[in-house]
């Protein structure tokens, strides 16, 4: 079965690692075609190679630069490769109503391929016409579609999309390096000393709730430390909320740190907090640190926000989002409770190990991709 992948997020040599496990699979065939580079929070990434020779990478220029709806691959490379490969299937991640998917489905009629996505749209949202039409023929071109979450797979079938749709996320974990792991070093060196440590992992922004959390543990008693990682437009007001509020002594700020650095950082807390805040133009689609702090046995607490509640299910605790008071209430179960949080890094850990993990997810996608060609 030879399988075209496209898609922009393997510019980055660590999402290749899910590749490298679908080349694994018997039968498959592997060919990435990527851009030679993508922007990731305004800088710029050259394509990285993960050691592998079991599938074959093919970089294409693309034009209207890290537009992330309007980006394409330049037309007749693109055309040339997929005629010469002729796969059995075209797998785009990539939303329905963006050029490059269109591509991709228009060349799937050309090679008499059947034509596979991947949508993480959980927010309905009105596009011009142009947009709406580059959906519509996706949709319906598409074999098979994916979504990363519930809600994106409403959204489609809101659209009128009737076709074969499964829920699987576009990346998982690897449950060897993402463990339960203390390093007391760390935590001496980041300077925190109190016997509960609060963590919140994401960029500094309001929709991600950082000030929502800063307000929470206004109402927090007893011992306790926030531990903050990532940087934003909202780190200034974070700061003068926390010192109004009297408790900016306990937030330590640890800035962006690189990513084989994560787990070490989440091996520091008692609890990971993800208190996302829905807008107008966003909700949060998955959380990827939730599944990174459950792999480490590190309990968890999430808004009500998208994703969030289907990514932890029982394995964690949801608040409102937006509500600081309900917020504490939930953190202090864990503060005062140890029972609750042994329970939940057990169910964490477990409930990772069964849908999260590289392997499974990779699993999920081989059999629609066996589905799809029948």
């Amino acid at each position: 079965m030879r399988v075209v992948v496209v898609s922009h997020s393997y510019v980055v040599a660590m999402n290749q690692q899910k590749l490298e496990a679908l080349a694994q699979r018997n039968g498959i065939v592997l060919t990435l075609i990527v851009p030679p580079a993508w922007k990731d929070m305004g800088k710029r990434i050259s394509l990285q190679k993960w050691s592998s020779e079991r599938y074959q990478i093919l970089p294409v220029k693309i034009y209207l630069k890290y537009h992330l709806y309007a980006y394409f691959y330049a037309p007749w490379k693109f055309f040339i490769q997929m005629m010469r490969i002729r796969p059995h299937i075209i797998y785009v991640e990539q939303e329905p109503q963006c050029i490059s998917a269109f591509q991709s489905a228009v060349l799937s009629r050309f090679c008499k391929s059947k034509f596979v996505f991947l949508s993480w749209e959980n927010l309905k949202v009105k596009f011009p016409l142009w947009k709406k039409f580059l959906a519509w023929f996706v949709l319906n071109s598409a074999d098979y579609a994916i979504t990363g979450n519930e809600g994106a797979k409403q959204i489609l079938q809101d659209k009128g999309y009737q076709g074969k749709i499964a829920v699987i996320p576009q990346f998982g974990i690897d449950e060897r390096v993402f463990k339960s792991k203390k390093d007391e070093g760390l935590k001496r060196r980041l300077g925190l000393k109190s016997s509960f440590i609060i963590g919140f992992i994401a960029r500094l922004l309001k929709e991600k709730g950082i000030l929502t959390l800063i307000e929470a543990v206004s109402y927090l008693e007893g011992e306790y430390q926030v531990l903050i990682v990532g940087e934003g437009e909202a780190k200034t007001e974070g700061v003068e909320l926390a010192r109004k509020l009297q408790v900016l002594e306990r937030l330590v700020f640890a800035g962006v740190i690189k990513h084989q650095e994560l787990r070490d950082y989440i091996n520091c807390l008692d609890v990971l907090v993800l208190p996302s805040l829905t807008t107008l133009y966003w909700k949060e689609q998955f959380g990827h640190v939730l599944i990174e702090a459950m792999a480490c046995e590190v309990p968890v607490i999430g808004s009500d926000s998208g994703a969030i509640p289907e990514i932890i299910g029982d394995a964690g605790l949801i608040f409102p989002e937006g509500d600081a008071k309900e917020l504490a209430e939930k953190i202090s179960i864990l503060m005062s409770d140890s029972s609750v949080r042994n329970s939940l890094r057990n169910k964490g850990r477990q409930r990772v190990l069964e849908r999260f993990t590289t392997d499974s997810v990779v699993d999920r996608l081989f059999a629609v991709l066996k589905k799809t060609v029948g």
